[in-house]
This record gives C-alpha cells, sequence and structure tokens, in this order.
C-alpha cells in the first residue's frame, strides 16, 4: 500500500499485533476475562477498536493492496470463527452484533491506512 517502515520498527509492529491478537483470541474465548461495561454498547466499541487496531498494524505492514485484502479476509475469517467458537463456551454467545463490530473496525481501519498513505504519497 505504501512505503514500509525501517526493519526494526516492523518487527516491533509484528509483536504488538501478534500480541493484541493473542489479548483478543484469550479475552474472547475466556470465561472468567470480559470487557467492562462503561457505557451502552461499549463491548461493541471494544470490538471495533480491538479488530481496527490489529487490521491498522497489518495494513501499515502490507506491501500491496492484495496482501492487505487477504489479511484483512483472515481477520474478518478469524473474527467469525472466534464468534463461532464463543456459542460452545458456557457463559459466553455467538453474536451477529459482535461480528459486525469486528468487521467494522477492521473496515474502518483499512479505509484510514488507506487514505493516510494516499496522502503521504502525495507530499
Amino acid at each position: 500500500m505504501h512505503s514500509l517502515p525501517l526493519p526494526h520498527i516492523r518487527s516491533v509492529m509484528i509483536a504488538a499485533a501478534a500480541v493484541l491478537y493473542a489479548g483478543i483470541l484469550i479475552g474472547s474465548l475466556s470465561t472468567t476475562i470480559g470487557p467492562p461495561s462503561l457505557f451502552p454498547y461499549s463491548d461493541k466499541v471494544m470490538h471495533m477498536a480491538a479488530w481496527g487496531l490489529v487490521a491498522a498494524i497489518a495494513a501499515t505492514l502490507s506491501r500491496t493492496v492484495w496482501i492487505w485484502l487477504a489479511v484483512a479476509a483472515g481477520l474478518f475469517a478469524s473474527s467469525a470463527g472466534v464468534e463461532w467458537a464463543q456459542s460452545f463456551i458456557p457463559g459466553r454467545s455467538a453474536s451477529w452484533q459482535d461480528l459486525i463490530a469486528n468487521a467494522t473496525g477492521i473496515a474502518v481501519a483499512g479505509g484510514f491506512c488507506a487514505l493516510w498513505a494516499r496522502a503521504r504519497i502525495k507530499i
């Protein structure tokens, strides 16, 4: 999509994305961890933010739009898998609203990164 960060920054970004992704999986599939209810629909905002942050890091690291689209599709499939797995975990439930929030976070992050990359190229 744009010029890539320096190699050492790239490594840190990959590690950060992996840790965040692992945190999403652990938090989503745990029976004891859950998002706090700060305001109505705050869990949906947290879904968008978490998946969006992973997607933003992935978009920044992607060499081409096609790689980004493949990663975004993988993130969406992964979030759908998490929602499906929650239907089998006591105390958890699958939610279409959560899946939509996940997809929204992924799409918005990708869109912002594309706009940012486009603006950087024009400078």
